[in-house]
């Protein structure tokens, strides 16, 4: 497992660093995810209220993950190789829209609404700017980042 893990960092720090000057903003070199990697699970969580917030995020308008063609290419070879192990991916989150990164900072300034806590619990919601959890801009919107964990093949969490 920790060689899966090591696998993925090594990975990750190659994909960020190869893709950098490959980002583009052309809308045809986003993808569906689900094109390239079929076996992968998803739960969007900000295109529900069942994240931080406890709504639904303003810029998701349907739950699909997007990445450009590079940054995908890259994920898809991580695939292939934790495949091999009898790994798939659970994916939460990749291309964001500045829209949602803008709807979080307006989720985090307004005193009177708490979200959800069950996501934050040991944390104060300030603590979340503080900690690098939340922030006014977000590598997400490049569309070469992803959150995801691994599953096994069969669907059951690591």
């Amino acid at each position: 497992m920790r060689k899966t893990f090591l696998i993925l960092a090594i990975l990750f720090c190659f994909v960020q660093s190869s893709i950098a000057s490959q980002i583009s903003y052309d809308k045809a070199d986003f993808v569906p995810v689900s094109t390239v990697i079929d076996d992968a699970v998803y739960d969007i969580r900000y295109y529900s209220s069942n994240n931080f917030t406890g709504n639904r995020i303003d810029g998701y308008q349907a739950p699909i993950a997007y990445m450009t063609k590079a940054g995908l290419n890259a994920l898809s070879k991580a695939a292939e190789n934790l495949r091999n192990q009898g790994y798939r991916l659970l994916i939460w989150d990749t291309y964001r829209p500045q829209k949602a990164v803008d709807n979080f900072v307006v989720w985090i300034n307004d005193p009177n609404n708490a979200g959800d806590k069950d996501f934050y619990p040991d944390l104060e919601k300030s603590d979340l700017v503080k900690g690098g959890y939340i922030a006014t801009k977000s590598s997400h919107t490049r569309g070469s980042t992803v959150d995801l964990t691994l599953i096994k093949k069969d669907g059951t969490y690591v």
